[in-house]
Order: C-alpha cells, then structure tokens, then sequence
C-alpha cells in the first residue's frame, strides 16, 4: 500500500494549491459573484462524486486496476495547466478537471483499503494522514510563497507552475503500483445487481444519514473568502485548508483507533456535534475572531475527517467485499448531492451575509444529529 499512500500525499498537495487559489481566482481576477463560485464548487464536486460511482463500479468488474491510479494523475495535470489561462471557461474546465481527477482515484482508493485492509480503521486513519500532510504542504506552500515572493495576485503563475511539478510527482508515483498487488480474488461475473441492491438497502438508514449530513457541509472556499471578509490577514485565510487539515492529521488515528473498536457510531455523532459546534462559533466569531477561528477550523477538521472514517467503515461492515467499490461510489454520490444543494444555498446566501450560511449549515447539522439518534442501532451484516 506504500505506493497508494505516497501518490495519495503528492496528490494531495498539488490538488490544494489549486483548491487555495481558484476561489481567489474566481472572485478577484475574474470579479465573480460568490453565488457563481457555490455554483461552480458546488457543481463540480457533485460531478467528483458521480465519477466515484462509476470508477468504484469499475474497481469491482475489473482485474487490473492499475489504469484507475494513473489515469486521475494525467487528468489532474491538465487541470493544473488550464490554470495558466486565467479566464472563465479555464477556470471552469480547470475546475471540472481536477474534480474529475479526485473522483476518477478517490473511489478505488478507498475500495482497495476495503478490501485488502485487515485493521480497516487504522488502514483508513494512515489513508486520511497521507492526505492531509499533503492538504497542510499545499496550501502552506502557497502562503510562503506570498511570503517570499509577494502578493499572490502579482505571483500566481509561480505557484501553479508548483503546483504542475506536485501532480507530475504523483503521475511518476503512480507508475509504480504494481498491477499484480491490485488484483481481488473475487470474479468480475461474481457481480450480481440484486445482490447489490440488497447489500443497498441494508445500509438505508447509513445513506439517508449521508445525505442529510452533508447538506450542512458547504465547500471550503466559503470559509477562506469568509475569513478574508472578516480582516484576517493574507496568510491565515490563504492557509484555511492547512489548518483544517493539521485537526485532521492529529484526530486520524484517534479516531481510527476506536472505529476498529467498533465505536464507529461514536463517532459519528461526534462528528455531527463538531458540525454544530463549528457553526455556532463561526457565527459568533467577532467575539473573540483570532480565538474562534482557530476553534472553529479544529471543528471543521473534526467533522470532516471523522465522517469520512465512519460512514466509510460503516460502509465496510455492510457490504459484502466484491461490492465495496460500489457501495463507496454510493456514498460519494450522496455526499456530493448534498454538498451540492449547500454549496448552492451558502454560495448565494453569502450575498446578503455570512451569517445566513452558518444558520442554514447549523440547522442541517442539529436534522443529522437528530436522525442519527433517531437510528440508534445499526445492524451490520459483516464484522
């Protein structure tokens, strides 16, 4: 696996370079709308999402997967350069490709820890590391180069360039996955549709809490453009998703330590109670802005990292081994839909007042938590 995580690292980094910039981009360079940025991040992470249902279909059918590593690297290359040609349709296609980029590897990522992990939860936590390192190096390194070079507006071409030389190094990575290691034992005619559906359906209560969740989860360009308005200083803001993600680093293996304790519901809820918690002091952050933001940044990191572990285990332990790649795409589509209703509704609330998005996010957050508790058993079909 040592291959997958390194490509999972550099990919990473190169991956939120851009996601550091294009909100910037989009709202400065180009003097768009923050509605049209919840648009065009809201649309083509749903659009990531949907490819993970189909390259999560394809983990299952086929034998060699090695062509679901290397081709996402070649995509996220050409989102990059299309970085260089700052104006709308660049921008957008830049975008779309990178997402597609995420979603074509995220899926078989995740399948291949299902299937081949035997501690999945320690598997997924050494997973969620190796990414965000890379999400703390890349926006970091999008900082110092403000730093050193100057204004980033004066130096963007610097920092794409670093972000094409990160995504050729995970292209390289990527050659080296051995074909033979990412071989299942299980028969691509094994794949039976109704097998699947039942699978499915024992896994309901997990995916409608899915969808549920993540219409409280509007993208992290929001919170970045937010901080910007409040006055924070250039390098905090542009060091957003770095700071999310250092939570994430140091929560990873905690929380994967008690998910293979079968404490994955646990879990969960406190993932929902960190999605409240977050709201609640993003929206009071005049009171203490320096204070709150770093508490709220840590609450965010918490409910990212903690729902992608425990939906996913939770996915794990109800889907048999030769539908985990399905099951995954599944759930990606679901997460997506809902961060594209609220990317929608935050990007055009965000308008009138920042306020408005933490509101709408809170209320979403208190309906998961409800029906999270609401659900108090989950019957798992395998251990």
């Amino acid at each position: 696996m040592f291959w997958i995580f390194l490509m999972n690292f550099i990919f990473a980094i190169s991956t939120t370079i851009g996601m550091t910039i294009i909100p910037l981009i989009t709202t400065e360079s180009l003097g768009l709308s923050l509605f049209v940025l919840g648009m065009i991040e809201g649309s083509t992470e749903f659009l990531s999402n949907i490819l993970r249902l189909v390259t999560g279909n394809i983990f299952d059918r086929i034998k060699d997967k090695r062509y679901l590593f290397v081709s996402p690297a070649i995509i996220a290359l050409v989102s990059k350069a299309g970085l260089l040609f700052p104006n709308i349709s660049a921008v957008l296609l830049s975008k779309t490709f990178e997402r597609i980029s995420n979603g074509a590897f995220a899926a078989p990522r995740d399948a291949y820890i299902g299937v081949n992990a035997k501690n999945k939860g320690m598997a997924l936590a050494f997973l969620n590391i190796s990414k965000t390192l890379g999400c703390i190096l890349g926006p970091l390194l999008v900082s110092g180069c403000t730093l050193y070079f100057g204004a980033l507006k004066e130096n963007i071409y610097k920092v794409i360039i670093l972000a094409c030389f990160f995504n050729m190094m995970a292209l390289l990575a990527s050659f080296f996955i051995k074909s033979e290691n990412l071989r299942v034992v299980i028969k691509p005619n094994d794949f039976r549709v109704n097998e699947l559906k039942h699978a499915l359906s024992s896994s309901s209560n997990i995916l409608t809490l899915v969808f549920i969740f993540f219409l409280g989860r509007f993208n992290d360009g929001i919170i970045m453009l937010y901080l910007k308005n409040e006055g924070f200083p250039e390098w905090l803001y542009l060091s957003t998703i770095s700071l999310f993600n250092l939570a994430m680093l140091c929560l990873s293996p905690i929380f994967g330590y008690y998910i293979d304790k079968a404490m994955d519901r646990a879990i969960l809820l406190l993932t929902i109670v960190s999605l409240i918690g977050f709201n609640i002091v993003f929206y009071n952050i005049a009171s203490a802005p320096w204070l709150f933001a770093v508490i709220g940044l840590i609450l965010w990191g918490a409910q990212r990292v903690g729902s992608q572990m425990s939906f996913t285990n939770m996915i794990f332990r109800n889907t048999p081994v030769k539908y985990r790649g399905t099951s995954i795409g599944v759930y990606s589509f679901l997460s997506g839909a809902g961060i594209l209703i609220s990317s929608f509704i935050c990007g055009y609330l965000a308008q009138k007042s920042f306020s408005y998005v933490f509101i709408t996010s809170g209320v979403c957050s208190i309906f998961a938590l409800l029906f999270a508790l609401y659900s108090k058993k989950i019957k798992y079909i395998m251990d």
